[in-house]
């Protein structure tokens, strides 16, 4: 009994690290700061991030990624998705791969 404690509680630590794992890779998808960063390079984040988000979408590849992100975040990350994604409702939507994601 005492060993299937120790593996749940091995089996929660890494849960908690998958999940900050999934959280650090949505936040550099869409060209954020890592928790507890500061903007190094003294550029505008939202500028920044817009240009890495934009060099996605408007490739097939990155496009599909952005639509994985879409499908597999969850909570906070899945809000902070909507947010950026939603500035680009008006650019993308003439396009078939911007429907995709808008619809």
């Amino acid at each position: 009994a005492a060993s299937e404690a120790e593996q749940g509680a091995e089996d929660d630590d890494a849960l908690a690290g998958l999940a900050a794992a999934r959280h650090a890779l949505v936040r550099a998808l869409l060209g954020l700061p890592g928790e507890g960063e500061d903007d190094a390079g003294g550029g505008d984040d939202a500028a920044d991030g817009d240009g890495l988000l934009t060099r996605l979408l408007e490739d097939s590849y990155g496009n599909y990624t952005v639509q994985c992100l879409i499908r597999h975040c969850k909570g906070e990350d899945r809000e902070l998705v909507r947010q950026r994604l939603s500035a680009f409702g008006p650019r993308m939507q003439g396009r078939f791969s911007g429907r995709i994601l808008t619809a």
